[in-house]
């Protein structure tokens, strides 16, 4: 094996690929390919309307409608379990959420999942709170 691959120069990886290949599959699965074979057109217009489908058929993804973009804002716990409580009133949908209380369809979609998997207690904002030495600590260590 050593000396093939030093007389083809490739890796031992790439030669037991190809030996594995060769005894499992015969001569036929060494040829090489001429072209990169796509997805055929038929193939793209069935999966686009199967996503279309999709989407339009589960309301917890974006509508795809196109959206403004929104500059990040502060918000309270109170403004944060308002939003929650409005997006599971109106079916989960982040979009309507959004664009209802001004702020991003990503925060609506992060602030949704911490609600499910901790409660209101996900919705608390925590950064810089853990660690957090004030400077007066500091001087009396």
């Amino acid at each position: 094996m050593t000396s093939i691959t030093k007389d083809f120069g490739i890796s031992k990886s790439g030669f037991n690929i190809m030996y594995f290949k060769y005894e499992n599959y015969g001569q036929e699965a060494l040829r090489m390919q001429t072209r990169d074979k796509g997805y055929t057109k038929q193939f793209k217009h069935l999966y686009t309307d199967w996503v279309l489908g999709y989407n339009k058929s589960n309301k917890t993804t974006y509508s795809g409608k196109g959206g403004v973009t929104i500059m990040a804002r502060k918000t309270t716990l109170e403004e944060r379990i308002e939003i929650i409580g409005y997006l599971i009133d109106n079916d989960i949908d982040y979009n309507k959420t959004s664009t209802h209380f001004k702020v991003s369809y990503q925060q609506v979609y992060i602030w949704y999942k911490k609600y499910t998997k901790l409660g209101i207690e996900g919705l608390k904002d925590n950064r810089g709170i853990k660690n957090r030495i004030t400077s007066y600590q500091r001087l009396n260590y």
